[in-house]
């Protein structure tokens, strides 16, 4: 188990080494308890006593002060190994969601977009998990010195008394480990379903208007109910058990320890000094086999969380993104030579795609759906990378150039713009603060957006967010170009800009696309025959493969598809590709 927190090996040494000396103080005050209570007794003012191999003479005082002092000198022990601890565990999670977070954005496109919904949060719950393993492996090891302490001392004190301290913890130990031992498969079955229902909350979430469309809720909620029972019984007998183990630990240590008392008086085995002194230290010791039963069971609960997230990372690390390369000039022209992808079926997505565009063409990307328009779009963004030929920009293989530099250079318009919680300043701007205001404004009336913001309680400062209230489908959509607009990138690609306008909104956006016409390279995912109207140029998809490119003229000759989706006014018809 150290191995999952070796970066943390010397704070655990320390505090274990703290724990060490905090548990000879304290063994050291209750030695000292038995002489100074004898002495009490019997109204004595000074004390002359052995009790083992120690000696104790001196007054009364003397001793009731080395006595508390011990105590105080443990207590500030204990409060010292708190703060450690907590302080261990907090910079453990801190540390690990700041490695969490950054393997999962390294991580290539293909390896995030295979994960399901809620990853990220159910990585930040097995970081809370694995701070709690954590916590509970130094309480652990603290525990375990303190008994062997305890055991020492009972060894100097008599040893029938130090065999006593290990009969006792044998039995408890094996009286208790096969209800212990329970909790694990139980804890590995609750770690698998919290896990799941995390992912279905997250996926119920994100399809509120469909269920609430389709009448599917009622469908929805029997399914998370089976969910929430399966969890609470887990959660019932794995807290009955966790709940049971430590008082079951505590008592039964204070019966087989007075059981021992008994024994040890009734038969005059051990003198009467060094009886008490047992029997503080075995009490005591009993109260750190709790801690270190306890600490067990938390250890077993939370270890199976602990093992997820080493696996999500794993695959996150495993797949990096390459971000390495020159920097990327301006844009003059795009190529794609033989490109083709396939994301594992026998059916390619692309196959032996080839065309070159230039600077200041507006392109339209039209086909039926599954015809390979998005799988395109994210080989141009470098979301994903070619199997087969090449995508060069200038003449050079797009490979080589930094992916930071390909994202100054071309930007994306997707057709559903996510809106973060943040002033409209920080969305356009997506919280990039050295962007100026005045890029923003610029961006917010080049898409028709600067009135519409400008009439906002707050203006360009004004809190929105994904349920946002202020803004309709077609301003959120113009948000989306606004964004891209403000970053003065060479290439737009666009996924259907106006799928979510009206008329007045869409021919505000056509124009705001038309004047990049001759500056900028636009390509546009094109699913309604209005957008075909601001294109230089068309690429016919079908099947995966390029059925026509030209001019709307030349692509009406070429293309049989696109003839019938002319006649049939839509641009989704024909044998999906």
């Amino acid at each position: 188990m150290l191995r999952y927190f070796r970066s943390e090996r010397w704070n655990i040494a320390g505090l274990s080494v703290l724990g060490l000396v905090v548990a000879q103080v304290e063994a050291l005050a209750l030695v000292l308890l038995v002489p100074l209570a004898q002495s009490i007794a019997e109204s004595k003012e000074q004390v002359s006593r052995k009790v083992g191999p120690m000696s104790f003479t001196g007054g009364i005082s003397s001793l009731f002060a080395l006595a508390l002092g011990f105590m105080v000198l443990a207590l500030i022990g204990n409060v010292v190994s708190s703060w450690w601890s907590a302080r261990l565990v907090t910079s453990w999670e801190e540390k690990r969601r700041a490695q969490a977070l950054r393997a999962y954005m390294d991580a290539d496109y293909p390896t995030q977009r295979a994960e399901r919904a809620g990853t990220l949060q159910s990585v930040s719950a097995y970081i809370q998990a694995g701070g709690r393993s954590l916590s509970s492996l130094v309480s652990a090891l603290q525990a375990g010195l303190s008994v062997a302490v305890f055991l020492v001392v009972a060894l100097l004190l008599d040893v029938r008394a130090a065999l006593a301290l290990l009969a006792v913890g044998a039995v408890l130990s094996l009286g208790l480990r096969p209800l212990s031992n329970r909790v694990k498969p139980l804890s590995r079955e609750m770690a698998r379903l919290q896990r799941q229902f995390g992912v279905e909350l997250t996926e119920t979430e994100s399809l509120t208007r469909e269920l609430r469309v389709f009448g599917a809720w009622p469908d929805r909620y029997a399914k998370l109910n089976v969910s929430i029972q399966r969890l609470a019984r887990l959660k019932l007998r794995v807290s009955f058990i966790g709940s049971v183990v430590g008082p079951a630990y505590q008592y039964l240590g204070i019966i087989l320890v007075l059981a021992a008392l008994f024994s040890a008086r009734s038969f005059a085995l051990i003198d009467i000094g060094v009886l008490g002194a047992t029997a503080l230290l075995l009490l005591r010791g009993v109260s750190y086999g709790q801690r270190l039963q306890t600490a067990r069971h938390t250890i077993i609960d939370s270890m199976q969380m602990v093992l997820r997230l080493e696996e999500i990372e794993g695959v996150f690390v495993a797949h990096p993104e390459h971000s390495g390369g020159i920097d990327l000039p301006p844009v003059e022209v795009i190529a794609c030579d033989g490109v083709g992808y396939s994301y594992g079926g026998d059916a390619p997505a692309l196959a032996d795609v080839s065309f070159e565009v230039a600077r200041g063409q507006i392109v339209g990307v039209v086909g039926p759906s599954g015809s390979g328009k998005s799988t395109l779009s994210q080989l141009l963004l470098r979301l994903r990378t070619p199997l087969s030929g090449v995508i060069t920009v200038n003449g050079i293989d797009a490979d080589q150039y930094s992916l930071a530099s390909w994202y100054r250079r071309l930007t994306l318009v997707p057709q559903d713009p996510i809106l973060f919680h943040g002033t409209v300043r920080e969305n356009i701007s997506l919280f990039d603060e050295a962007m100026p205001f005045a890029s923003i404004v610029d961006a917010a009336k080049a898409a028709g957006l600067h009135d519409v913001i400008e009439s906002l309680p707050a203006g360009y400062d004004t809190q929105i967010g994904q349920s946002t209230r202020d803004l309709s489908g077609g301003q959120i959509q113009r948000i989306g170009i606004a964004r891209s607009l403000a970053r003065g990138a060479d290439v737009l690609v666009l996924d259907e800009p106006s799928s979510a306008l009206d008329v007045h909104s869409e021919a505000i956006v056509q124009d705001t696309l038309r004047s990049l016409s001759g500056k900028k390279l636009v390509f546009i995912i094109a699913h309604r025959l209005s957008t075909l109207s601001i294109c230089d140029r068309l690429l016919v998809l079908r099947e995966g493969r390029l059925e026509s490119d030209g001019s709307l003229t030349d692509v009406m000759e070429t293309s049989d598809y696109f003839r019938r989706a002319l006649d049939a006014g839509t641009l989704d018809i024909g044998a999906p590709g």
